[in-house]
């Protein structure tokens, strides 16, 4: 009788966690679901993508201001941008 219950008891467990298991993957591939799915992964793909431009343009500043302290546009030695402009 313990072993019958034993049995029981598993196979009751076990097709539990199937129908979770299969409801998950279900609801995960409905309409619904994908949407959920695309939107988060493309929320993801524009956060990345604005990381990459601000990285981009924060480098690109900088590398600006190390040309134009090389090319001494900066005040020090005296030159100013509007010296090189055309007129």
């Amino acid at each position: 009788m313990i072993r019958r219950l034993f049995w029981l008891f598993l196979g009751i467990s076990i097709g539990a966690a199937a129908v979770r298991r299969v409801t998950a993957t279900a609801r995960r591939y409905s309409p619904s679901g994908l949407s959920k799915a695309l939107s988060e992964s493309a929320g993801r793909l524009l956060d990345s993508a604005k990381a990459f431009l601000d990285d981009a343009r924060q480098s690109a500043a900088q590398r600006q201001a190390e040309l134009n302290e090389g090319a001494g546009l900066d005040g020090k030695l005296g030159a100013k941008p509007e010296d090189f402009t055309r007129k």
